[in-house]
């Protein structure tokens, strides 16, 4: 598979993931909380807001998966707030947080990254490269479900 075949097929992914491939949403209004195309820092979650507590607008997932990326990238998920039930999977496979691309992953390849947020159910979602080993590109899609601002899933899919 070309590379630009399998980005374009981890992009559809994402979106169907995020509920933005279902007919729906085929009204022609773009979903400003859907698709976010990032260059540099997302912003993070900062001083409450009016919404119910525990709500994460879409700053606040965006900057989950800041906060989620930069811990892949540390080899550290104490970093993250997750939940106790939390359920991870790399690949297809269950997995303990910490395992898997968590033990090799070493940069963020810079402006190589599309992120998705859906406020509404709680869903951020990136697309991005990230450098294994110090050297080996690999293609990571992540999706993150937000709840009461902890991380209760992880999904993600890394290919070489």
């Amino acid at each position: 598979m070309r590379p630009s075949t399998l980005i374009l097929t981890l992009a559809c992914t994402c979106l169907s993931l995020l509920g933005c491939g279902d007919e729906a949403s085929h009204d022609d209004t773009p979903r400003e909380d859907a698709v976010l195309g990032l260059e540099g820092t997302p912003p993070t979650c900062g001083e409450p807001d009016p919404e119910p507590a525990g709500a994460c607008d879409r700053a606040c997932l965006l900057g989950f998966m800041q906060r989620y990326l930069d811990a892949l990238v540390a080899k550290d998920p104490s970093k993250l707030k997750v939940s106790p039930t939390l359920k991870y999977t790399e690949n297809g496979v269950v997995r303990k947080l910490g395992e898997g691309l968590f033990t090799t992953a070493s940069a963020l390849v810079p402006n190589a990254r599309l992120d998705f947020a859906d406020p509404v159910t709680g869903n951020v979602a990136t697309q991005t490269v990230v450098n294994e080993n110090g050297a080996t590109p690999v293609i990571y899609s992540a999706r993150l479900k937000v709840e009461d601002r902890t991380i209760t899933e992880i999904e993600a899919l890394a290919v070489t």
